[in-house]
């Protein structure tokens, strides 16, 4: 196991068998590629678009609402609640 303290123990690194602890922030300058899924036990944000397979959050957002219903002999309202 390797383990990396600064004083005051408020940014650490530690890399054992079972994977790597960073406590503290931690900055990436350029792309990040995961494998496998990314678990966040907190809120993540982004200040850029965020998108999957089938469209941009943004994208969504603008379909939802402007949506409208077809029926019988007339259109309804769009939504009381934006998204």
């Amino acid at each position: 196991m390797l383990a990396i303290e600064l004083s005051g123990g408020e940014i650490s690194l530690t890399a054992s068998p079972e994977g790597w602890v960073f406590k503290g922030k931690v900055t990436f300058e350029d792309a990040v590629f995961a494998k496998q899924t990314i678990d966040a036990e907190g809120n993540s944000g982004t200040r850029a678009e965020l998108s999957d397979s089938k469209g941009t959050m943004a994208s969504v957002r603008e379909i939802f609402n402007n949506h409208d219903h077809d029926e019988t002999d007339s259109t309804t309202l769009p939504p009381n609640q934006p998204m």
